[in-house]
């Protein structure tokens, strides 16, 4: 799994040739935390928790795109459950890691957001940010290493 840097919008052009819509799984850096979150193609926003409040970017074209491959799955989780062995890094707070988590909205628009090391997701959107109790979480899938 890899990251790509977006730093201007002809980068974001050239990741998003021939997408209209979608979110693009991403990671941005803040205050000393590098906060996995999205960005939202067709509105050119990002989406983004910091410490319980939201955080929104809006032409700001400063942060890594997920890319996804066949290693990446993504498994059913719940708040409280122990996170997989295998779940995904993508970014961190100066005192711990965090994962990427997603959800499928009733629009299927699927969010993603900060898994914390307790098991609990938080989603950003436009109305705020959301902790959700079940979710996916991004884990690596160690059957396709070769």
């Amino acid at each position: 799994m890899t990251w790509v840097c977006v730093s201007n919008y002809d980068d974001f052009a050239e990741l998003t040739r021939g997408m209209y819509s979608g979110n693009l799984i991403t990671r941005v850096w803040h205050e000393g935390s590098v906060l996995p979150g999205y960005v939202s193609i067709d509105q050119r926003c990002g989406y983004y928790s910091h410490n319980g409040n939201f955080l929104m970017t809006e032409d700001d074209f400063d942060f890594d795109a997920m890319n996804l491959n066949s290693r990446i799955r993504w498994e059913f989780h719940k708040e409280g459950e122990e996170l997989p062995r295998n779940a995904l890094v993508a970014g961190a707070t100066p005192d711990y890691e965090l994962y990427i988590g997603s959800i499928r909205t009733c629009w299927n628009e699927m969010l993603y957001g900060q898994v914390h090391k307790d098991g609990k997701c938080f989603i950003a959107s436009i109305s705020g940010v959301m902790p959700v109790k079940t979710f996916y979480i991004a884990t690596y899938n160690i059957e396709n290493e070769n």
